[in-house]
């Protein structure tokens, strides 16, 4: 056989950008999943991020870009639906940056949480730690499925001199 073989391909271009697809809604699917996940328990009774957030925002005195960031968290689960509505409508790049922006977000909450929790556990009071773990790791999923995405979608296009005419 004369001249250098081809690589064999394991999963072709086309069947990539479908795993990568997939990979990305999973991940949003899971930090949308992990905003309801208990976030911390206050007997036997968990509680959501959601409450939370509520319960930060009316007991402490907090500055106003804390509040603005804590109204915000309730729009999480409604912006991952916005950026799945914006992939499919083939705004691939569009959806990609909306989901780091937003990944962005969900991690600096995620992990203030753990740092603003570290230690909690009080008779009346304790952190857990599903929710946020959850969250953090369907972000990183969702990001690493995003961009992983929009890369394959770039090498799966034709160049422009394939559509010029003679």
């Amino acid at each position: 056989m004369k001249g250098p073989e081809a690589p064999i391909q394991v999963v072709s271009k086309r069947h990539s950008g479908r795993i990568f697809t997939s990979l990305w809604i999973s991940g949003l699917l899971m930090v949308a999943g992990g905003t309801f996940a208990p976030w911390a328990y206050s007997g036997q009774i968990a509680k959501s991020s959601y409450y939370i957030t509520g319960a930060v925002q009316r007991y402490l005195d907090l500055p106003q870009w804390v509040e603005t960031l804590l109204h915000s968290w309730s729009f999480v689960g409604p912006a991952c639906v916005a950026v799945v509505l914006i992939r499919f409508l083939g705004m691939r790049r569009a959806a990609a940056v909306a989901t780091l922006c937003l990944i962005l977000f969900v991690l600096v909450v995620s992990i203030g949480f753990f740092v603003a929790t570290a230690g909690l556990d009080t008779a009346y009071v304790s952190a857990s730690a599903v929710g946020p773990t959850l969250t953090v790791v369907g972000g990183l999923v969702a990001a690493a499925g995003a961009a992983a995405h929009t890369v394959s979608a770039r090498d799966r296009q034709k160049p422009l001199t394939q559509f010029a005419t003679p």
